[in-house]
């Protein structure tokens, strides 16, 4: 068998237990915000522009179980606009390699065939950017966890407020609420015998999208390990 059906069955193969395990970390889409690179965590705000353009999305490559998109957007706010800087494929690099190399290819002009600065006016909602050091909780998390997140909201692809969020004390909050003690419950349920010390991160996702929904500044300040950090006006 060729050296590229090899590694192209290889890597379904892969895929295919992955997909039945659902433990494949993804490799998330990239944000420069004031010079600093983040990752995205669990929003890709290219998804909803392939959908209104769907001729537009990268070909599809080797299935990769990390990269189940297809591809790795890289985004800049600049002058407090969303702009997509690129977007990046993996290619099959030297076969001959063990394990066979991969490398990145920029798609970007397939993506958006204009000289213009790709401007992301299409995408609405709130960005998690994990940032600080991993926090190891236990051995479900044996890479650890992030306890502090950024959050910058976005609107029509303009900068509207950026948010900084404790993740520990975040969560004090929310189980105080009512979605917050439906699922405090539910994990005591499913995790009898577990030490209640892994609940919190184990639904800090959870907790983030309650975080996300909170837009009025009142609350914001009401609310512990929440803390407004820039307002901008819609321009």
């Amino acid at each position: 068998m060729p050296a590229r059906a090899a590694w192209i069955l290889a890597c379904s193969i892969v895929a295919a237990c992955a997909a039945g395990l659902g433990a494949t970390e993804q490799i998330w889409d990239r944000i420069v915000y004031k010079g600093v690179t983040y990752v995205i965590r669990r929003e890709y705000p290219l998804e909803r522009y392939f959908a209104e353009f769907p001729k537009r999305r990268v070909p599809p490559r080797p299935l990769c179980t990390a990269l189940r998109r297809g591809y790795c957007a890289t985004f800049e706010i600049r002058d407090l606009r969303l702009i997509v800087r690129d977007v990046e494929v993996r290619n099959l690099g030297d076969l001959d390699a063990s394990p066979p190399a991969i490398e990145w290819e920029s798609a970007v002009s397939t993506v958006w065939p204009y000289k213009r600065p790709f401007h992301a006016d299409w995408f609405t909602g709130t960005l998690a950017l994990p940032y600080g050091k991993r926090h190891v909780e236990s051995e479900w998390y044996p890479l650890g966890v992030y306890r502090t997140f950024m959050l910058l909201d976005i609107r029509r692809g303009r900068l509207t407020a950026v948010r900084r969020v404790d993740l520990p004390r975040l969560f004090a909050a929310y189980r105080q609420t009512e979605a917050g003690r439906r699922k405090v419950a539910h994990w005591l349920r499913s995790y009898k015998g577990t030490p209640e010390a892994w609940m919190e991160p184990s639904l800090r996702w959870d907790t983030l999208r309650w975080a996300k929904k909170l837009r009025d500044p009142a609350v914001i300040r009401r609310s512990e390990g929440i803390r407004q950090v820039r307002v901008i006006r819609d321009l």
